[in-house]
């Protein structure tokens, strides 16, 4: 529970960091100039330049971490090698997972808090979509299922609560109701398929396709509301539910 607590705090604290140091650098060409603080936003480039540099830093820090403990377990459960069928099954049904969601949610039009206008903004820099599409998915399934699910697990939590906890502070630290709730669905589905195969590394390859791919939808046009599309998110959930389930028993250990 301790490590679990310590990985989640050294996460936000390098959120923190990262944002400071996008507006320490809006702030400091004025100051040595002499002239008044500027206190305008930093630029998506900025922001997105701090926020891989400070991931980067967090996940390279986790990764010797983890590796170190590995060494000193040794009777520790085994890892499910990846193979095409368990990253393609992974990927396909965690997309349509998130089709299904986006496409039950858009009838309650929920506020991003301009997120979306950001996510945006970013990308439209190379380091934008490295921290969106690659840099931030590692970081995430670095902290919320190798760290906080796993340490949960192991401090001797039920494996649905450990889950669940673990789904609701990833939705938790999304900010917002529009991308809260699917994060929250997306992180149970993870942590199920985490704690199936014990491969942080099958769970990185389904987020970073889903973050890719929203990026890419991103630069086309939005669909219209219908209910229509709430529909399509039935026959959606049933074959995200169909590939999942024969994706976790191939990758069962």
């Amino acid at each position: 529970m301790k490590q679990s607590v310590s990985i989640f705090l050294l996460y936000m604290a390098s959120q923190v960091v990262a944002g400071a140091l996008s507006v320490l650098w809006v702030l400091l060409p004025n100051l040595f100039r002499g002239g008044k603080p500027d206190m305008g936003s930093p630029s998506p480039l900025v922001l997105s330049i701090s926020s891989a540099l400070l991931s980067a830093l967090l996940v390279a820090g986790l990764l010797a971490y983890y590796r170190r403990e590995e060494r000193r377990t040794p009777h520790r459960r085994a890892v499910k090698a990846l193979d095409a069928a368990g990253v393609g099954g992974a990927v396909v049904s965690l997309l349509l997972l998130n089709f299904a969601i986006d496409f039950l949610l858009r009838p309650l039009h929920l506020s991003d808090g301009s997120m979306l206008d950001s996510l945006q903004a970013m990308l439209h820099c190379v380091p934008g979509w490295l921290l969106i599409c690659l840099i931030g998915p590692i970081t995430e399934e670095m902290v919320f299922r190798r760290g906080i699910l796993h340490y949960l697990e192991r401090s001797g939590v039920q494996v649905p609560v450990a889950i669940g906890a673990s789904a609701l502070v990833f939705a938790i630290v999304h900010g917002n109701l529009a991308q809260g709730i699917p994060a929250l669905l997306l992180g149970i589905a993870l942590g199920i398929l985490y704690h199936r195969s014990r491969s942080v590394w099958l769970c990185v390859a389904a987020h970073v396709a889903n973050n890719t791919v929203a990026a890419l939808l991103m630069f086309l046009p939005d669909l219209p509301d219908s209910w229509w599309l709430s529909l399509l998110s039935v026959p959606l959930l049933a074959l995200a539910w169909w590939i999942g389930r024969r994706t976790l028993q191939h990758v069962q250990v």
